[in-house]
């Protein structure tokens, strides 16, 4: 069947059902074919900097004051900048940050399929300035779900002026929803952590 075309099925009195009986009645069933559940999947944010960010810090496992989360675009490319206040101004700060991941389509709001999420996203470490913070090169803690198509991707074990790399895999092989309905491209960001 084709998309956006409207079929006809007509279901005359000489339709019999396997014992012999006839339809009493002539029916008629329209319909057209729209393709609502056949759509590809779009990403919340078309660039770095309209995604939704958040981040914890601590030192040496503890907490650290966060006062604010920002992230931009400057001459060296995109960045997160955290703000925080500490008295004693640790040099071994160690960062967690929170990705907002969100999945639209144009008809219908898609359930995604956890397993194909966390599989189609990679969070990499690409490259350091500080020697202090080279072994911080980020891992994956998980995946809070706050609806069918939203969650907050944890990334822990960042430090300070490393830059990483984020992935998520388009195609049928990446982020996939219930209806098997996919991104079109991948999604790739690079970007350096400030930490001040």
């Amino acid at each position: 069947l084709a998309l956006a075309e409207n079929y006809r099925v007509e279901l005359g009195t000489n339709v019999k059902s396997t014992d012999g009986l006839a339809l009493k009645n002539k029916y008629l069933i329209s319909g057209i074919v729209l393709g609502d559940y056949s759509r590809y999947l779009s990403f919340y944010a078309n660039s770095f900097t309209e995604l939704s960010i958040d981040a914890a810090l601590s030192n040496g496992g503890t907490p650290v004051p966060v006062t604010n989360v920002t992230s931009g675009l400057d001459d060296d490319g995109n960045f997160i900048n955290i703000s925080y206040t500490d008295p004693s101004d640790p040099e071994d700060l160690e960062a967690t940050i929170l990705l907002t991941m969100k999945f639209l389509s144009d008809n219908y709001i898609p359930f995604i399929k956890k397993d194909s999420l966390q599989d189609a996203v990679n969070f990499s470490f690409v490259a350091g300035t500080n020697p202090g913070t080279f072994s911080k090169t980020g891992n994956i803690n998980g995946y809070e779900w706050i609806s069918g198509n939203e969650c907050i991707l944890k990334v822990g074990e960042t430090g300070k002026d490393n830059i990483y790399h984020l992935h998520i895999s388009g195609d049928s092989s990446g982020v996939l929803d219930n209806h098997d309905n996919y991104m079109k491209d991948d999604i790739d960001y690079y970007f350096k952590l400030k930490i001040q």
